[in-house]
């Protein structure tokens, strides 16, 4: 559900602050800045922050064109094969309105609910 209200700029740094503080690192996927964060028990599981900034940009793409996106995966490999299969468990997305440090806050309250789905997939898997 898209969140009503004035669309802000929200500059990389900003948004890296917040992560990297979280224990985030920043990688780059398919041109744009990313940020990821593998879960604490089990290093299958990572959570990705993308942040609809273009590699090599300061701040997101332009209002209506994307929104910040969180994703937390299960990646493995089958005995015997090199490609890494996926599993998405969890897809959050952040629309930049109202404010900087509310969209910041939200992008860090979806990473959370990125993690809690770790945490459940865990549960669930008993691994």
């Amino acid at each position: 559900m898209k969140t009503a209200g004035r669309y802000v700029e929200v500059p990389l740094e900003d948004i890296a602050e917040r992560l990297e503080e979280a224990g985030f690192v920043r990688e780059q996927l398919s041109g744009e800045v990313t940020y990821s964060r593998l879960h604490d028990r089990d290093g299958r599981l990572v959570i990705l922050v993308y942040t609809s900034i273009a590699e090599g940009g300061s701040k997101g793409r332009g209002c209506g064109e994307d929104a910040i996106r969180v994703v937390a995966l299960f990646r493995w490999t089958r005995r015997g094969e090199t490609e890494v299969r996926r599993k998405k468990l969890y897809t959050g997305r952040v629309f930049r309105v109202t404010s900087v440090e509310g969209v910041v806050d939200r992008m860090m309250e979806k990473a959370r609910d990125a993690y809690r789905a770790c945490n459940e997939w865990l549960k669930a898997n008993h691994t």
